[in-house]
């Protein structure tokens, strides 16, 4: 191992760099073995400005990519409220087809009323996802930002300065139709590389773009409920009339960039996070988030396993049941693992998990009901989003509707 010593100064820390050349072993349960180019270890730091309390919020990463695109990334972060005593590792993996993600927290965080309630998970205390790839839209804005820093160039034409890339820079893409509106103007790292890195980017929303409803969206989901419902039609409301620097949604810009074997990484990077929409109140002063990445660690030649390894009973959502038609939707399919390993074919769930429930197709709404607070209700989620693993705060419902359809937990 070789060590560098880092001069820079950096609000993060400072710390020592190292590159390993040889080969890394690494023990996971998985069926997928796995040779990335890389394995990247950092520390990524948001903070989210004009929101109080302020708490600054810190994740330990570390990303492997290998030639064919597949990549897998684990974080791990403590929620920064001392009075929310919680912590949660997470895994993200994409085989070329689907993302699997698993989440281990001891904890599940519950926005009730507006409020925050720690619920123990008991002997549920891991959650799973399988969507269909390539983008990890399940997940925070934090998990959008690596993917774009490490992985997204594979997805940018290099002799092109702009395309219309999904906008994982959000708190929740699966609700927020900012996802799906955005033109991405880019510069691409002009040494030579094993695979083609971003150097800037900034994504900005287009407003010929936005469409009338959720069904629109393939991707997105559909509100469940008439508060949701009507938080979703004044978003297309508002979006549609954003302009100037209001468009500007998202801004990255890799500060420094490293070779290892033949691989550009970036090294030093940041970011700003525009914050939500005042979708009731359109002059209100509403939070926005800065990121600041910074790798210390890099590994070349890595062997590993591809998808996560699976820990204790897992209650899988798994979005490659969803459906969304002229007149019905549905969401996803809920089980639990079987045993260790992972429902790679749909074909297989009935073999591979258990108390397999595939809720049935609903209606899409088209009367609402007015509710007051949702300004309120819209920036709670904000932050609480940019904080939280979302399976997390959404486990409950899950749970709920996994009783609802014969499940047992």
């Amino acid at each position: 191992m070789t060590a560098c010593t880092n001069t820079r100064t950096n609000t993060i820390a400072r710390l020592g760099f190292a590159i390993v050349i040889g080969w890394v072993a690494n023990a996971l349960a998985g069926a997928q073995p796995f040779s990335p180019l890389y394995r990247a270890e950092g520390i990524l730091k948001q903070q989210i400005h004009g929101a109080k309390p302020h708490n600054d919020q810190f994740w330990h990463f570390s990303v492997m990519e290998d030639e064919d695109g597949r990549w897998k990334l684990e974080y791990s972060t403590t929620f920064p409220n001392p009075k929310y005593p919680f912590s949660s590792r997470v895994t993200v993996s994409y085989d070329g087809t689907n993302i699997y993600s698993l989440v281990v927290s001891s904890h599940t965080m519950n926005l009730a009323a507006g409020q925050i309630r720690m619920e123990d998970s008991g002997p549920h205390s891991n959650a799973g996802g399988v969507s269909a790839g390539p983008y990890p839209l399940d997940h925070s804005a934090a998990v959008g930002l690596l993917w774009l820093a490490f992985v997204g160039g594979r997805y940018a034409d290099p002799g092109a300065s702009s395309l219309q890339l999904p906008n994982l820079i959000v708190t929740d893409a699966r609700t927020d139709p900012m996802t799906w509106v955005c033109d991405f103007e880019y510069v691409m790292q002009a040494a030579k590389s094993r695979r083609p890195l971003v150097a800037t980017g900034t994504y900005v929303l287009n407003t010929n773009y936005v469409k009338a409803r959720v069904a629109d969206y393939v991707e997105l989901d559909e509100p469940d409920t008439d508060e949701a419902a009507q938080i979703q039609r004044l978003r297309f409301r508002a979006y549609r009339e954003l302009s100037g620097s209001q468009l500007k949604r998202a801004e990255y810009k890799a500060e420094e960039v490293i070779e290892v074997d033949g691989v550009l990484v970036p090294r030093v990077f940041h970011c700003y996070m525009a914050g939500p929409i005042g979708i009731d109140t359109p002059n209100a002063v509403l939070p926005y988030v800065t990121f600041e990445g910074l790798v210390t660690n890099v590994a070349a030649r890595v062997q590993t396993n591809l998808l996560p390894e699976v820990e204790g009973v897992v209650t899988v959502s798994d979005r490659r049941f969803r459906y969304k038609g002229d007149n019905e939707w549905r969401r996803l399919a809920i089980y639990n693992l079987k045993g260790s390993t992972w429902v790679v074919n749909t074909n297989d769930v009935n073999s591979g998990a258990t108390n397999f429930a595939q809720p049935p197709l609903r209606k899409y709404r088209t009367k609402l009901t007015r509710s007051a607070g949702l300004h309120y209700v819209v920036v709670v989620l904000f932050i609480l989003a940019c904080a939280v693993p979302l399976a997390l705060v959404i486990r409950a419902n899950l749970r709920k509707t996994h009783l609802r359809h014969g499940g047992r937990t």
